[in-house]
């Protein structure tokens, strides 16, 4: 969701004339190395966590069944291993 505002306001910028394409190019690099950089720093520190509050409230709520919490590397894992 992030990404999709990052290429609007972007777009938005080169269309109305406020910077050139290569300014835009240039500042969404400099942030996505910057951003890659923090997570590999702090490890991805909330998104275990925001998995598992949203596991919890699932659960809470009856929407999920009771199992625990599946991490963002074992859902690649298992999608690698399917396709494979």
């Amino acid at each position: 969701m992030a990404a999709a505002i990052a290429a609007e306001v972007a777009g938005a910028c080169v269309y109305v004339g406020v910077h050139y394409v290569t300014d835009v190019l240039a500042g969404l690099g400099i942030g996505a190395a910057g951003g890659g950089i923090a997570w590999l720093a702090l490890g991805a520190p909330g998104v275990s966590r925001l998995l598992a509050l949203g596991d919890a409230a699932l659960q809470t709520a009856r929407l999920r069944p009771g199992r625990p919490a599946v991490r963002p590397l074992q859902l690649f894992t298992i999608w690698i291993q399917e396709i494979y």
